[in-house]
């Protein structure tokens, strides 16, 4: 079974070095929000996991110096396409 969202996104953080309060206030978002998308926890209308919006996938990937590509697969995403 593959790593959900949440599983990566903790696994990031920590090698990281963060806590959920950093990476929050890089991202700008609560502390809350970002303990939410690890918990994965607040399943939308449906039954459906609650994705973030790409603006914030993209400042997860900045603030934890992950590459882009990989944090917007993970969160049901298409890469960004490369420039030529």
């Amino acid at each position: 079974m593959s790593e959900t969202f949440g599983q990566r996104l903790v696994r990031w953080r920590e090698a990281a070095g963060l806590t959920q309060g950093e990476v929050a206030r890089r991202v700008g978002v609560t502390p809350t929000y970002i303990a939410h998308l690890e918990r994965e926890a607040g399943a939308a209308a449906g039954g459906q996991k609650m994705r973030p919006m790409i603006e914030v996938v993209d400042a997860i990937a900045e603030a934890l110096d992950v590459p882009l590509a990989e944090v917007r697969c993970a969160a049901g995403y298409d890469p960004p396409e490369e420039s030529s």
